[in-house]
């Protein structure tokens, strides 16, 4: 559903039209760096799964295209730790993930290793969030992946 003009019924919504709106809007104001991505769930399974590299580049290309943004940088987070014990197929967008940071010095990775989800299993809990979150932040500052050491 992440790209131009593509509708996502479950929602209403057009969601790469409307982010790119919105980074317009901010771009109004103040300066776009960067996009944290945190996607991929819904790509765990054996159809979408090997597409997800080209669709994630794909995405990074229209993104500093339609915001004129050329080097913007683009972190994305791998999903939780609930996520890819019960879908092995989840294996796909993280080694995409990889992938497309790999090939590109403007895109890094980051683990989501260890983190906690909230009943739901799919989202983190507010600990595990915070916890993301300085993740991305030291990705950011530091302009590499961000694997966390092992407990």
């Amino acid at each position: 559903m992440w790209k131009p003009h593509a509708y996502y019924p479950a929602t209403g919504v057009h969601p790469y039209d409307d982010a790119i709106a919105r980074c317009r809007v901010a771009m109004q104001r103040g300066v776009i760096k960067g996009v944290l991505w945190h996607q991929g769930e819904s790509d765990s399974n054996a159809q979408d799964g090997p597409l997800y590299e080209q669709r994630l580049t794909g995405l990074i290309q229209n993104l500093r295209r339609d915001l004129g943004v050329s080097d913007l940088l683009f972190v994305a987070g791998t999903p939780a730790d609930a996520v890819i014990a019960r879908t092995p197929e989840t294996r796909y967008v993280i080694e995409a993930i990889q992938a497309v940071a790999k090939a590109d010095e403007r895109v890094f990775w980051v683990s989501a290793a260890g983190l906690a989800c909230k009943d739901d299993q799919v989202h983190f809990n507010t600990e595990a969030a915070r916890q993301l979150g300085c993740r991305y932040a030291r990705a950011v500052v530091t302009k590499q992946n961000v694997i966390p050491a092992a407990p």
